[in-house]
């Protein structure tokens, strides 16, 4: 029986996908997972970057907030250049249940995971 280190260090078998929000404190936190994992060795598979403020986002708040979510993705792509990227859309209500589910499984194969 293969050992658990060995099962999570193979490539052709494991690799861990990061999900997280264009915000400062993900990014930062992130960033300290993947460089801690990747000097185990671990295979990282790549980022989902979730909640992306729609462009058609309206008014002054959104208008701010999308600004600043525009550098935080440019961030994530210099600090994340390496890893492959996927991006999810900001949905309008929570995920919940197999409907919603599979609606997101189809926003991921699109995104290309």
């Amino acid at each position: 029986m293969q050992s658990t280190r060995e099962v999570l260090t193979d490539s052709s078998r494991t690799a861990l996908l990061f999900i997280l929000t264009p915000e400062k404190l993900p990014i930062l936190e992130t960033g300290r997972a993947v460089q801690s994992l990747l000097q185990e060795k671990l295979p990282l598979a790549g980022l989902t970057v979730n909640r992306i403020l729609p462009d058609s986002a309206d008014g002054d708040f959104l208008a701010a907030r999308h600004a600043q979510e525009k550098v935080h993705l440019a961030q994530i792509e210099h600090d994340f250049a390496k890893l492959p990227h996927y991006k999810m859309p900001l949905q309008a209500t929570d995920i919940q249940g197999l409907t919603a589910l599979q609606h997101m499984a189809t926003l991921l194969e699109q995104a290309g995971l």
